[in-house]
């Protein structure tokens, strides 16, 4: 289990508190994407009518991609228009398909969830997400999903990180003060936005071995 040394409990530069949440982005936090392999999908199903470059695009032009994970337009209204902007068509469930299908498990992180159970901290993941994405993570991940208290998505809550208004959304699922909330993500942004609000930050990227960084914030991995 996880425990804090009275040495490195009052060395802890980001609090004054003893963390009880670990908040979790998800995205190249607890599974690895790579919209690269969604784009390239789509080129092979233009036939070659169009380039990588194109559809990605056609995914953010106007927006579109930040609507989509706020939830302000539906999945079928979402391929729709990269589709109608590429003018091509395409079956949904292709496209849904391309979209969808390219996440990997991390590991290195999820293998730490039952331990921080069982340290009885409280575990709640953030994630600007959308639909398709979510069923995705859902039907791959369920099983580790299930070590969670509360899960909040961006396309749910109709705002994304790093707003503030989704951090206050995850301050109130955590059940504490943003200075217990240890808050792991990948993105700088989101852990400047994360940190301005109090949070003890873990900028988790290539490299990083997430015990080794709890460790270094003074959280003891006991086996």
């Amino acid at each position: 289990m996880f425990a804090m040394s009275d040495k490195n409990r009052n060395s802890m530069k980001n609090s004054q508190h003893t963390p009880t949440c670990f908040l979790f982005d998800f995205g190249n936090v607890v599974g690895f994407f790579d919209r690269m392999i969604t784009y390239d999908r789509i080129v092979a199903i233009s036939g070659g009518a169009v380039d990588q470059s194109q559809v990605e695009d056609a995914v953010h032009e106007g927006n579109l991609f930040s609507r989509y994970e706020k939830g302000e337009v539906s999945s079928e209204e979402f391929i729709g228009s990269i589709l109608g902007r590429l003018s091509i068509t395409a079956p949904f469930e292709a496209v849904k398909q391309a979209w969808s299908d390219i996440l990997t498990p991390n590991m290195d992180v999820i293998e730490l969830f039952p331990r921080l159970k069982e340290a009885s901290f409280k575990l709640v993941m953030g994630s600007n997400n959308n639909p398709m994405h979510y069923e995705q993570i859902r039907k791959q991940f369920g099983f580790w999903l299930k070590q969670f208290d509360s899960i909040i998505v961006s396309h749910e809550v109709g705002v994304m990180k790093p707003d503030r208004k989704f951090f206050i959304r995850c301050i109130e699922e955590c059940g504490c003060k943003p200075e217990s909330i240890v808050y792991i993500d990948d993105l700088e942004e989101n852990i400047h936005a994360a940190k301005r609000m109090g949070f003890i930050v873990v900028h988790y990227h290539s490299g990083v071995k997430l015990e080794i960084e709890l460790s270094r914030l003074g959280l003891l991995l006991e086996r």
